[in-house]
């Protein structure tokens, strides 16, 4: 077994979010086996980096311990593959966490029924009341509510959750000793109280452009799906609904305000064959219907009193929105801009194939002849894909990749 320093050294090394990681341990074999290669094998091994091959002729575990500590002086704790508190659900998606800092009850990651919940970050009064209906419904039913702890729909879910007495996971998008979110850390200190706080980063790691592309893996990888409450088109919500299929985890969607721009990307979802959800209850009755095993409801009377009632005037409580100014002539749309190179890094290789297919505009047709994929499993990639921001469908079927 490898040591948890071992790990966070591997993480370190091969870096976080990213497939390079997953692929390693498939190559190379675990952390002690990777530091164990000889001279000889590191120089024949054409698929190590430069870089990565010095750091593992002179590996700095001492840093790596160092940063373990700081971590468990914060309440921290920290789970690697080894660890039998290490989620399984995670263990099956293309880029494993080989280092998870946790807080709280950690027997949450052995829960049956976990659902990730994510939306828009400055939702309507619509979309905090449907937030607040199904967080309140799964996690009164005996669900985990699995969110970002971001502001608004993120937030009104863990509130919702933590009201009845339930259960919730809180993904950071940061390191343990960050300050974010900063305009909830009372919902973030109440989740590491009552349910879970979990990290993928280091401390010391700040907000970077990236990191809730490689927080929302593992919202839909530790679930068993995701529920998009409110987001429009390009809205980081759909990243985890991408995640979600790509994992072939479930995705339901909310419906809404046909004319509603922050509804949009959910009926986007909804057209392109996510399932509509109406009520948490019934997700949960028809999860245990497969799986058999029985949900255990929050008993009366298990309310946390400081959040008896976090979000029943949320809507009134939101700042009023100044006077609109004379509209504008429309301005053209710009183009959308490639995404971070942590995406490109995150992809399958069924994935990876597809987006390089695109380099050159192609129809559909073409390019299953030239990724030699099946018609569903091409369609599931592309669909993907276009959530990420990686490809735009045209007119007639053909697609290309987004440009910069």
């Amino acid at each position: 077994m490898s040591a948890p320093a071992e790990w966070l050294w591997m993480q370190r090394t091969f870096g976080i979010g990213t497939t390079r990681a997953h692929l390693a341990l498939e190559r190379c074999g675990r952390p002690d086996e990777i530091l164990a290669l000889s001279a000889r094998r590191l120089a024949q091994d054409n698929w190590l980096s430069p870089r990565e091959k010095q750091a593992i002729a002179s590996p700095d575990l001492a840093a790596a311990e160092e940063l373990l500590k700081q971590a468990q002086a914060l309440g921290f704790s920290a789970l690697t593959p080894d660890s039998p508190e290490y989620p399984a659900r995670l263990r099956s998606i293309s880029a494993i966490p080989l280092v998870l800092y946790a807080k709280g009850d950690r027997s949450l990651l052995a829960e049956p029924y976990p659902i990730a919940m994510v939306g828009s970050r400055e939702p309507d009064e619509y979309g905090c009341r449907a937030a607040r209906k199904i967080a309140t419904e799964i996690a009164g039913t005996g669900g985990v509510v699995v969110s970002g702890l971001a502001r608004g729909i993120d937030t009104v879910c863990h509130e919702a959750a933590l009201a009845v007495g339930g259960k919730t996971i809180g993904v950071l998008a940061a390191g343990p000793d960050s300050a974010y979110p900063r305009a909830s850390l009372a919902i973030r200190d109440a989740v590491g109280e009552h349910g879970l706080l979990l990290s993928e980063f280091p401390v010391g790691c700040g907000i970077r452009p990236h990191s809730f592309h490689v927080r929302n893996r593992l919202l839909s990888g530790l679930s068993l799906a995701a529920v998009v409450v409110q987001a429009a088109r390009r809205s980081g919500a759909l990243i985890t609904a991408g995640h979600a299929l790509a994992q072939d985890r479930d995705v339901f969607a909310v419906c809404g305000d046909l004319f509603s721009r922050k509804m949009e990307g959910c009926h986007d979802l909804l057209c392109e064959g996510a399932a509509p959800i109406f009520s948490g209850v019934q997700l949960l009755k028809d999860y245990e219907a497969v799986y058999g095993i029985p949900l255990e409801p929050v008993a009366d009377g298990t309310r946390i009193a400081a959040l008896a009632n976090p979000v029943g005037k949320r809507a009134a409580q939101l700042p009023e929105r100044p006077a609109a100014k004379p509209a504008r002539p429309a301005a053209p749309v710009p183009a959308p801009r490639r995404p971070a190179p942590a995406i490109l890094a995150s992809l399958t290789e069924t994935q990876d194939a597809v987006y390089t297919a695109c380099a050159a505009e192609s129809g559909f047709d073409e390019l299953c002849e030239r990724t030699m994929l099946e018609t569903a499993s091409l369609l599931s990639a592309l669909t993907q894909l276009e959530i990420f921001g990686l490809i735009e469908e045209l007119p007639g079927r053909r697609f290309r990749q987004v440009k910069p």
